[in-house]
């Protein structure tokens, strides 16, 4: 009789696993976040047609009112512990938290995240890591051998021939020292542009924005690296305007009087600084106006979101079934275990699925070894690839 029983429930199984993939594949993209967990639990085959980064960051479903269910595909908070190799991706709409162990990069630090890539950081090393497909790519040594920059970003996924990586590692009133590398390369280029710069870097990485990296300053100025340009010049050290390193004429006013939470993020095309009072007592943002090269009030940002972090910013259009999901900026804060988001509506910090309502971040916690990050379907590539 037990012998029955066990070869009746080996032929379940073995039927369940001949199911057609994309069978397989069209159920798991109706289930809830939580139910993706029992899913992939019922067998192998079952597991491998999602994977939990898979799951928890493309096929959620979530009910914002009782007619409303539908597939959100929003940017994930990726974020550890100090030296862990246990990262929790954390979907802000849903509530739903993953936790991965990933040995591979296990006491490394997250620089900047790109479509799906991450620029990590481990002693001398520097690299680029997916954590979808767990594809490492490695850079060449460090210069000086040790991660001294302040800030750091590159251009496009790593396995385009046009990728380049920027960095400023040192920035004061008459200098900055950055350094770049482009595809191919097998060393650091580095330069010192002097000058009278009086441009000093915000604590945010630099955003690619039609073909030149920008950087805000403390006091609401731009500093421009254009790629194109990099090189030029005979020497290490020179004046403002070689190597592609400029400090823009324009703007010149500060927007407002904040240098402890600056962020610079693309939306729709524009530049959007981002600028935060004294924990959270106030939030300012404005637009780039690229024609007259001023910063202008922004009141709205539509059916636009931000999602805020010092290693990255992004913005992400509102899906259009979901309701209420619009002008918005989400941090990477939480209040007890719920992500916290300020609504451009209410001028207030909410949660999701909760009463929270507050006036700033009192009595929320940060979480600093982290990252916006929004999977990419240009992820395959050869075994082999090398970065030079």
């Amino acid at each position: 009789m037990e012998t029955t029983t066990i070869k009746t429930v080996e032929a379940e199984e073995k039927s369940m696993a001949c199911l057609p993939v994309d069978v397989l594949s069209l159920i798991g993209s109706r289930l809830l976040a939580r139910d993706l967990i029992y899913f992939r639990s019922v067998c192998r085959a079952w597991r491998s047609i999602i994977s939990p980064l898979h799951s928890s960051s493309v096929h959620f479903t979530k009910s914002i009112t009782s007619s409303v269910s539908a597939l959100v595909q929003f940017p994930l908070l990726m974020y550890s512990g100090c030296e862990s190799s246990f990262y929790s991706f954390y979907h802000p709409i849903c509530n739903t938290t993953y936790v991965l162990d990933s040995p591979e990069i296990a006491n490394a630090k997250i620089r900047f995240s790109k479509d799906g890539w991450l620029l990590m950081s481990r002693s001398h090393e520097i690299f680029f890591f997916n954590p979808l497909t767990k594809k490492r790519i490695d850079l060449p040594n460090l210069p000086d051998g040790i991660y001294n920059f302040r800030s750091i970003s590159f251009s496009s996924i790593p396995t385009l021939a046009d990728c380049i990586v920027f960095g400023i590692m040192q920035s004061f009133l008459d200098y900055i020292l950055f350094s770049f590398i482009r595809r191919g390369e097998n060393t650091w280029n580095t330069f010192r542009s002097t000058g009278n710069l009086d441009f000093w870097v915000s604590h945010n990485n630099p955003v690619f924005h039609n073909g030149v990296f920008y950087c805000l300053g403390k006091n609401g100025n731009l500093g421009t690296f254009d790629p194109k340009k990099a090189g030029e010049g005979e020497d290490e050290d020179e004046d403002e305007g070689a190597h592609g390193w400029t400090v823009l004429a324009k703007p010149m006013e500060k927007p407002c009087n904040s240098i402890r939470q600056n962020y610079l993020v693309e939306c729709n095309g524009d530049l959007i600084a981002v600028f935060v009072g004294h924990v959270g007592k106030w939030i300012k943002i404005f637009k780039l106006d690229s024609c007259m090269m001023v910063w202008r009030k922004v009141e709205s940002l539509g059916d636009q979101n931000l999602f805020l972090s010092w290693s990255k910013s992004l913005s992400a259009t509102k899906q259009q079934e979901v309701l209420g999901m619009e002008n918005k900026i989400f941090f990477p804060r939480f209040h007890r275990k719920t992500g916290i988001f300020y609504s451009l509506n209410t001028g207030r910090f909410h949660t999701m699925g909760t009463g929270y309502n507050s006036n700033d971040f009192y009595n929320t916690t940060t979480k600093m070894h982290c990252t916006w990050i929004q999977p990419s379907s240009q992820v395959s590539f050869d075994e082999e690839f090398h970065w030079w």
